[in-house]
């Protein structure tokens, strides 16, 4: 099934069920539920301004797994962000469903470019996935020949800040902290 606005709340919760399962043990539980409130977040912005795609794969009335996608329909591309699939020994190809409809679903719908997102697992390139150089951009307004930070945005610095000090990057702090302090 496809999530609509109606079923998203139950499939997100499917979706991050799986995800936490998998991952919880392998990292931190403050990161754990920072990264899944940050994907939840993600995915209910994405529902709010029509560009979700979150298939849901079944077998019967139990959900097997799940994928919470993207839609950039002017660029023409279907990003895949997140995914979870029951880790039960008897459903491992899940995730390659998933991927499978997903990228049938947007050829079909005049999607150009299925983008796997980070990393370079081995599975991605069975599909014909060529590695793309990613950047990260920095965007801020300039008000009178001067940087303006939006305050918008800072949860997320500080959310940053707190996770560099976590990770004991101290220096990392000191900058975030200057760069805040010199924008108020």
């Amino acid at each position: 099934t496809l999530a609509t606005a109606q079923t998203f709340a139950p499939a997100l919760d499917v979706l991050m069920g799986f995800w936490r399962t998998k991952w919880a043990p392998l990292m931190e539980p403050v990161r754990l539920a920072r990264l899944e409130a940050t994907y939840r977040q993600m995915m209910a912005d994405c529902l709010a301004v029509g560009a979700l795609f979150m298939p849901v794969v079944w077998r019967g009335d139990v959900p097997l797994g799940a994928m919470g996608g993207i839609t950039d329909r002017p660029r023409g591309r279907l990003l895949f962000a997140v995914s979870g699939r029951s880790e039960s020994g008897d459903d491992t190809a899940i995730g390659l469903l998933l991927h499978a409809f997903s990228i049938r679903w947007s050829i079909e719908n005049g999607f150009c470019t299925y983008d796997f997102g980070h990393g370079d697992e081995p599975y991605k390139y069975t599909y014909g996935a060529v590695d793309a150089p990613v950047f990260n951009v920095r965007i801020s307004r300039v008000v009178r020949n001067r940087q303006v930070f939006d305050p918008v945005c800072l949860p997320e610095a500080l959310r940053r800040a707190q996770t560099s000090l976590e990770d004991g990057k101290t220096d990392l702090v000191m900058r975030i902290l200057q760069q805040l302090i010199a924008t108020t």
